[in-house]
């Protein structure tokens, strides 16, 4: 229609709204659906949608259509089916795989978004920029030495003035610990690539570890003050690149500089009514009388929880354990999040004791699935996932076999460590110092309630006691487990084995007591949560508060 053509939106709408009555064609709703989409009204253009896919349900450009609306409307499991359905109708179309593949790696389901990775791969074998994204991919299932023939792959196809690729090879040999290889190739990149985002991000990772941080400051300084083409997104990432570099380097103050200007770049998504109110809605409904009445899932004694605030010790946890020949770390895993979520919603529609047994085995097994994929014959699977704190009444119905590890460690370093790291995603609470306390008081809050209510057995463990005396803790987490002692457990930074966090790089080193009391540096900075958190740092006094 030359009215919708002409950016005349209402005007075409209005045009449109006889066709719309009484029997329209699917091309009529599909156009409405459009137009809606653009006016910035979802529903209206989901319902229009909808209507027309009735009509034409083996329409792949509707179901597309459907997926990319439903993504706007938060609802990422529809939009990822609605994709699904896409690439399937029409097989050799690349964008429902790509589609697919973004929301799938925002639902943390990294292997559903592989599939769609390699089905891009096949479509498009001569395209870079599939291989790179396929790279990407497979670095976050920690496949890394696949991920680099991915990357270098990518690179032989790039245009020379496209160095994305060989910037991802050096973060993937940097994750092997070959950082001296990750140098030479970022070395060897003419003077005119390394003002480029990926190199510099590279650049930011590696040098710490080939004693180049005043280099890479250097680097990175400039592209932030001349390159004119950065997105916000890439300004973000390397202010905080910086500030982790300076940090390195001691320069607390100008560390911190960036930390703030990052974080202070980020929308104030975060809202704290919304998180208070479902605090309190997984307190009612996971109450004493209600979990003692609940129906059980199967009670397979394989899911290990390893929870509490980012940045407490949960990737170092997981680390340690996975390095016994009985356990598989699984990694940060979004899928109790989802069965937790879909149980807390029946919930809302009947008591908790009255939810259908089959349902709770349906969920459970789901998440099982999931946990236990390429575990082998494992003894026990972990899930780092730190704010499944949220989901343990969930877990009590559905995992009444599991057990919790609740990873603590003092709170100044706890919420510092946070708001220096580009969290993004679910962590949007980390941007500001108000809103990281206001986030601890919850976690502590929903901990003391499970303290009240839940059987799962719980062990804690404080992270300045797991590196003064190591083999002490990890004598307690085996025994904690049922595993036999096994030395490998204190040499964790000698597995192979990676992790997908921002403790990477921690998790390959050994025990150090570096970064206990680490938040004296920034005290000047930290006044608002030492004020927000009074009551709890009189608690942590003995972990370094004075």
């Amino acid at each position: 229609m030359e009215l919708a053509a002409a950016g005349r939106h209402q005007e075409a709408l209005e045009a449109l709204r006889p066709a719309l009555e009484g029997a329209p064609t699917p091309q009529a709703l599909r156009l409405a659906a459009e137009i809606e989409a653009v006016q910035d009204r979802p529903r209206e253009a989901l319902a229009a949608c909808e209507r027309a896919l009735a009509l034409q349900p083996a329409d792949a450009a509707l179901h597309f259509l459907r997926g990319r609306l439903l993504d706007r409307l938060g609802d990422l499991h529809g939009a990822a089916a609605a994709f699904e359905e896409a690439a399937r109708l029409a097989p050799g179309e690349l964008a429902p795989h790509a589609q697919a593949s973004v929301v799938y790696s925002r639902l943390g389901l990294r292997w559903k978004c592989l599939e769609h990775e390699d089905a891009l791969a096949r479509l498009a074998p001569g395209n870079w920029a599939v291989h790179h994204n396929r790279g990407w991919a497979l670095l976050a299932l920690m496949r890394v030495e696949e991920a680099l023939e991915a990357f270098r792959r990518a690179a032989a196809l790039a245009p020379p003035e496209r160095p994305e690729a060989l910037a991802a090879q050096a973060v993937a040999l940097a994750r092997l610990g070959r950082h001296e290889e990750a140098q030479r190739i970022l070395d060897g990149l003419p003077e005119g690539l390394r003002r480029n985002h990926a190199v510099a991000i590279a650049w930011s990772e590696v040098a710490p570890r080939t004693g180049r941080v005043p280099e890479a400051i250097g680097l990175l300084r400039q592209i932030l003050e001349e390159e004119t083409r950065l997105n916000p997104l890439e300004r973000q990432s390397l202010h905080f690149a910086l500030g982790q570099l300076h940090d390195r380097e001691g320069e607390v103050d100008r560390a911190f500089a960036h930390f703030h200007t990052a974080n202070a770049m980020a929308p104030r998504s975060f809202r704290r009514e919304v998180f208070a109110r479902e605090s309190e809605r997984i307190r009612q409904t996971f109450s004493l009388a209600a979990l003692a009445e609940a129906p059980r899932g199967p009670g397979d004694p394989r899911p290990v929880l390893i929870v509490g605030m980012p940045r407490s010790g949960t990737s170092l946890t997981e680390q340690i354990l996975a390095s016994h020949p009985q356990v598989h770390g699984a990694g940060e895993l979004h899928s109790l999040t989802q069965v937790g979520q879909e149980l807390l919603d029946e919930a809302a529609t009947r008591p908790l004791e009255t939810v259908d047994e089959p349902l709770v085995h349906r969920l459970a097994r789901r998440y099982l699935e999931d946990l236990t994929r390429g575990a082998g014959d494992a003894v026990r699977v972990t899930d780092k996932m730190p704010t499944n704190f949220f989901w343990l009444g969930a877990a009590q119905v559905l995992l009444p076999g599991a057990r919790v590890i609740h990873c603590r460690r003092h709170p100044l370093d706890t919420l510092l460590s946070c708001y220096k790291e580009n969290l993004q995603g679910l962590h949007a609470y980390s941007n500001r110092l108000e809103d990281l306390a206001f986030f601890y008081r919850l976690y502590r809050r929903l901990m003391a309630h499970w303290e009240q209510v839940l059987e799962l057995p719980v062990l804690e463990l404080r992270y300045e006691e797991l590196v003064a005396e190591p083999e002490a803790q990890v004598r307690r987490l085996l025994d904690f487990l049922e595993l036999p002692w096994d030395e490998r457990c204190l040499r964790f930074h000698e597995s192979r084995r990676l992790v997908r966090t921002a403790s990477f790089d921690q998790v390959r080193r050994p025990l150090y007591k570096g970064a206990v009391g680490r938040w004296r540096r920034y005290a000047p900075y930290l006044e608002p949560l030492r004020r927000e958190l009074a009551d709890y740092l009189d608690e942590a006094a003995p972990y370094g508060y004075r």
